[in-house]
């Protein structure tokens, strides 16, 4: 993904069978409703060059992984918008 994204909108990769992993890019700070959902050979998320967690999400929507394989995420929230 461009390291210049700022979100990942609903439904922007929902049943898309061929992502494996990602790496999602620091400036990301929105990840919306069933943005990956359905994504059975989904199994890796991770927060690109995020080695001390400094880079959380502010949002991360309902569904947003829902149906996928994921066995690992770094998906770090600001404990503010829990």
């Amino acid at each position: 993904m461009p390291k210049d994204l700022l979100s990942i909108d609903n439904c922007a990769f929902q049943d898309c069978s061929s992502l494996k992993s990602i790496d999602i890019g620091e400036q990301v700070k929105f990840i919306g409703t069933s943005a990956f959902q359905g994504d059975t050979s989904l199994s890796s998320v991770d927060r690109f060059n995020d080695a001390d967690g400094s880079h959380t999400f502010d949002i991360v929507a309902n569904y947003a992984f829902a149906g996928t394989a994921l066995k690992t995420a770094n998906l770090a929230l600001r404990s503010s918008a829990i």
